[in-house]
């Protein structure tokens, strides 16, 4: 499963994969945390990709 940040233009601004891979328990659960201190206030795409496809949630960054 890979674990990714995009920005409102489609850049990719984190990669978050190698943070999953060090918890492989986390994986199968529904619930992950990211850390996005120092991320510019907007609006953020974390996107999933597995086996089944790829899946996408709109995050919204305040300050």
């Amino acid at each position: 499963m890979r674990l990714l940040l995009y920005d409102a233009t489609g850049k990719m601004v984190r990669d978050y994969t190698p943070q999953l891979k060090s918890f492989s328990g986390l994986i199968s659960r529904q619930d992950v945390r990211i850390n996005i201190a120092g991320l510019p206030a907007g609006l953020y795409f974390v996107v999933t990709v597995n086996e089944q496809g790829m899946h996408a949630r709109k995050l919204v960054v305040l300050q």
